[in-house]
C-alpha cells in the first residue's frame, strides 16, 4: 500500500537506471500502521541499505531497502524509526528522539523487537516540542551562538596581535616600564613575575633571537679552538686557520670576551659561547 506521507527515495543504481527504495519488510507494519495513525506527520527515507549485484560486467545496487526513517510534523523534526540488527536475535525497533535521548545515560533510542512497544514510545516521545522544549533549545543555540562569536572574535584579534607581540614588549619596557608597574600592581592579582628582572630579560631575548637570526642566515663567523690554532668558518668562504695574532681584531676581541663567559651563553652583539672550543661570533657592520 502507498502512503502519501511516507517518501522514499530514488537511487541511481549505478547503472544509469533510478530505482525507488522498498520499506524494510521488518520495519514495514510500524511505519504503515504510524502513517495511517498520524497523517499530519511526513516519513522521510534517511537510510537504505542494498547489495550489490552485477550486470553486464558492471556493478549495481540492488534490493534497496528505507530502513531509517525521519519524521516531521509540518518542518518540525519529532525523531527517528529505524532498525538495526539485534544480535543472533534478528531485527529490532529503534524509536529516537531529543526526549529519548534525554532519558538514557548511554546509548541512544527506545529498542526493542516487539512492535506494539515501538508504538508505545512513539506515542509517548513524539510530538512537537512545548514551550519550556523550545525555550531549552534557544538557550542551546544562543550558548553556541555565543562562543562561536566570542571565540571567532577572539581569534582575530590574538592572531593580529601576534603580530605585534615583540614590537609591543619592546615598546613598553623601553618606553612606558614605569606606568606598566602601576597597572600592573592594580591589576594582576597575585602576580608572581619579578617584575624588575624583565627589562634585563627582555634584553637577552633580543641578544639571544639576534644570535640565532644571524646563525640561520649564514650571517656569523664560527670559530673553532685547535690547540693554538683558530679555525673560522664562513659560508662561501675557504676556511681560516690563524694564530691568536693573526686574528681579525673584531674576532680576536669578541672571543676573547666570550672565553670569560660560561657554556651556552650569550653576549648581546657578540655571539655565543657553545664550550670551550666552540664560539659563534657575529659580524661587525
Amino acid at each position: 500500500m502507498t502512503y502519501d506521507n511516507v517518501k522514499l527515495k530514488t537511487t541511481d543504481r549505478g547503472d544509469g537506471v533510478k530505482v525507488e527504495s522498498v520499506i524494510n519488510p521488518f520495519l514495514l507494519p510500524l511505519i504503515e500502521k504510524l502513517a495511517l495513525k498520524y497523517p499530519q506527520w511526513t516519513f522521510e527515507e534517511e537510510n537504505t541499505n542494498y547489495t550489490w549485484d552485477n550486470i553486464n560486467g558492471k556493478s549495481v545496487k540492488k534490493d534497496l531497502q528505507a530502513t531509517c526513517f525521519k519524521v516531521l510534523d509540518k518542518r518540525e523534526e519529532l525523531g527517528q524509526i529505524y532498525t538495526d540488527s539485534y544480535s543472533s536475535h534478528g531485527n529490532r525497533y529503534c524509536v529516537d528522539n531529543f526526549r529519548v535521548q534525554q532519558m538514557r545515560e548511554r546509548g541512544s533510542g527506545m529498542k526493542t523487537i516487539h512492535e506494539k512497544k515501538a508504538m508505545k514510545h512513539v506515542d509517548k516521545f513524539f510530538g512537537k516540542k512545548n514551550l519550556d522544549e523550545k525555550l531549552g533549545d534557544a538557550k542551546n543555540r544562543a550558548q553556541q551562538c555565543v562562543s562561536r562569536v566570542a571565540n571567532d572574535l577572539g581569534s582575530k584579534f590574538d592572531w593580529e596581535w601576534n603580530r605585534l607581540v615583540e614590537a609591543s614588549k619592546r615598546f613598553i619596557v623601553h618606553k612606558h616600564w614605569e606606568e606598566f608597574l602601576d597597572y600592573a600592581k592594580e591589576n594582576i592579582p597575585n602576580n608572581t613575575v619579578d617584575m624588575d628582572k624583565m627589562p634585563e630579560k627582555l634584553e637577552r631575548k633580543i641578544a639571544g633571537q639576534h644570535v640565532h637570526d644571524a646563525f640561520s642566515k649564514d650571517q656569523h663567523y664560527l670559530v673553532y679552538v685547535d690547540g693554538q690554532n683558530y679555525a673560522i668558518f664562513r659560508k662561501n668562504e675557504p676556511t681560516q686557520i690563524k694564530v691568536s695574532e693573526e686574528l681579525p681584531e673584531f674576532i680576536r676581541r669578541s672571543v676573547g670576551m666570550l672565553k670569560l663567559v660560561e657554556d651556552n651563553q650569550i653576549i648581546s652583539g657578540v655571539g655565543c659561547r657553545v664550550d670551550a672550543t666552540t664560539y659563534v661570533v657575529l659580524q661587525q657592520n
